[in-house]
């Protein structure tokens, strides 16, 4: 599920989203080994002191790498033709509202 774009109504998103959540949350709090192994994360001991998690270990020597760039940033062919497509519709007859112009040209100031 988390491996791939969700194809559902936003309803179903959030439901799936905080299913999600809780699942986590319960492995957490059962200490699951094969989860989260026990001294793994950062945790404070009974007087507040932090204990590093043996995540530390396992990290590179300059810490936390930033994310590189993945391949190009361009957007397909198909979400330029979308884009373009609802482009046209908002600023068409049809598809304006009547505040439209007004909040795009004020900057989205609501003026009073």
């Amino acid at each position: 599920m988390l491996f791939r774009s969700i194809i559902a109504n936003l309803d179903l998103i959030d439901l799936i989203v905080q299913a999600c959540v809780v699942l986590h949350n319960y492995l957490l709090l059962t200490d699951n080994a094969r989860y989260v192994p026990t001294g793994f994360i950062d945790s404070y001991d009974n007087t507040g002191a932090l204990v590093e998690g043996s995540w530390r270990n396992e990290a590179t020597p300059e810490g936390l790498v930033p994310i590189c760039r993945q391949g190009n940033r361009n957007a397909s062919n198909v979400a330029k033709a979308t884009r373009d497509m609802l482009k046209d519709y908002v600023n068409s007859e049809a598809g304006s509202v009547s505040w439209q112009h007004a909040h795009v040209t004020d900057a989205g100031v609501v003026l009073q």
